[in-house]
C-alpha cells in the first residue's frame, strides 16, 4: 500500500487554511487506498470537533525531526508533503533525506528543496521564478489550475440575496466589526449576511445584538461542503485573499477582497488586473467598500463583466487532475 505523511502549519496564528486544504487533497488520495498519516505538533492546540478522520487514517502528534525519521523508517514510508510556510531550506533538506518523494506546498516563492512543489496561486511567471529557487530536478504544479476543490453538488446552485463574509480560521471582534459598519453604513438590510468563523475565533453573539438592523447569521467550525453550498449560492463574497478568493471563483461569485498577510498580494493584485475581483487593499476603507458595494448591487454590467472574466479560471479548476498527478508519483 503506498503511504503519505503530511505534515501541516495548524495553529491560531495560521489559521485552518493549510490544514482544509491539504485535507482535501489527502482524501481524495485516500479514496484511492493510498494510506494518508497527518503530523501535528501539539495536542492541546487541535480543537476538539475537528473532524480528520475523512482525510487521514492516522493523526500523530510529533514534534521533532528525530521521531518523525524513526516513524519513517519503521513504517517504511517513502511519501512526504509539507504544508508549512515558516519551513526553513536547511528543515527540507533533512526532510528530503528521509524520503524518495518529497511534495512542498508554497504560497510565495521561496528558496527551496524539494522533489515536487505546489502553488496553485497566481503568481506571473511562476515557472521562471521558480527555477531560479529550486533544485535543477524540482517538478512543479503551478498556478489556479492546480487549484483542489473537492465539492459535490447534490442540486442546482440557485442564486440568493446572500452575502458570504470570510477571513480566515483567526478573525477578531474588532476586524470584523469595522466590516460590519461598512455593511450597515450602506444600510444593506435586504440581505442576509453569512459570517463563517474558524476554530480558534471568539463567541461573536454579541455582535449580533450590537448590529441587530442587519440579517447576520454565525457559522462556526462548519464543514467545507456547508460553506461550500453557502458561498456558491450567495450573489456577493467579502474576504480575504487566499484560498476563500479562488473558491469565489470557482464559484463564479463577484467579491470584494481584503489582503490580511503577504501570502495573499500575489492573487489579490493579479486578479484584480485582470477585472476579475475588486481589492481594496490591505486596510479596511469604509469609503471603498460602499463604492464596491454599491458597483456590484446597483450595476449589473459590473457583475456580468466579473463573471465572464472568472469563467477561464472556473473552467481550468473543473480539469484539476492534481490528485490523479500525485498519486501517480507516490511510491
Amino acid at each position: 500500500m503506498k503511504k503519505i505523511i503530511f505534515k501541516i502549519a495548524f495553529s491560531r496564528k495560521v489559521g485552518s487554511g493549510h490544514l482544509y486544504r491539504s485535507s482535501n487533497l489527502a482524501q481524495l488520495l485516500k479514496d484511492r487506498g493510498v494510506e494518508t498519516i497527518l503530523i501535528l505538533e501539539k495536542k492541546n492546540k487541535v480543537p476538539k470537533n475537528l473532524k480528520l478522520k475523512r482525510a487521514f487514517d492516522k493523526v500523530l502528534f510529533i514534534n521533532n525531526l528525530k521521531n518523525i525519521k524513526d516513524f519513517i523508517d519503521k513504517n517504511n514510508i517513502n511519501n512526504f508533503l509539507l504544508d508549512y510556510p515558516k519551513s526553513t531550506i536547511n528543515f527540507q533538506k533533512k526532510i528530503q533525506t528521509m524520503v524518495n518523494n518529497f511534495i512542498l506546498y508554497q504560497d510565495i516563492p521561496r528558496l527551496n528543496s524539494c522533489n515536487y512543489l505546489i502553488n496553485h496561486n497566481y503568481i506571473r511567471n511562476a515557472g521562471k521564478i521558480y527555477k531560479k529557487l529550486s533544485n535543477k530536478k524540482t517538478k512543479f504544479f503551478l498556478g489556479t489550475k492546480n487549484f483542489l476543490i473537492n465539492f459535490k453538488k447534490k442540486n442546482t446552485i440557485i442564486t440568493k440575496n446572500d452575502i458570504t463574509v470570510f477571513f480566515g480560521g483567526n478573525i477578531s471582534k474588532t476586524y470584523l466589526e469595522k466590516i460590519l459598519n461598512c455593511l450597515r453604513e450602506f444600510k444593506i438590510y435586504s440581505f442576509k449576511i453569512n459570517i463563517f468563523v474558524g476554530f480558534f475565533d471568539n463567541n461573536f453573539s454579541d455582535i449580533q445584538k450590537k448590529y441587530k438592523e442587519l440579517k447576520i447569521f454565525f457559522y462556526k467550525n462548519s464543514s467545507q461542503n456547508f460553506f461550500w453550498r453557502k458561498l456558491s449560492t450567495s450573489k456577493i463574497f467579502i474576504g480575504a485573499g487566499g484560498t476563500t478568493l479562488i473558491e469565489a471563483i470557482y464559484f463564479n461569485i463577484p467579491s470584494i477582497i481584503i489582503s490580511r498577510s503577504k501570502n495573499q498580494i500575489n492573487n489579490c493584485e493579479n486578479f484584480h488586473k485582470d477585472r476579475i475581483i475588486n481589492y481594496v487593499g490591505s486596510n479596511i476603507s469604509k469609503k471603498k467598500i460602499s463604492k464596491k458595494l454599491k458597483l456590484l448591487i446597483t450595476n449589473s454590467t459590473s457583475c456580468q463583466i466579473l463573471k465572464k472574466n472568472m469563467l477561464k479560471y472556473k473552467l481550468e479548476m473543473l480539469e484539476n487532475n492534481l490528485p490523479k498527478k500525485i498519486f501517480k508519483i507516490l511510491i
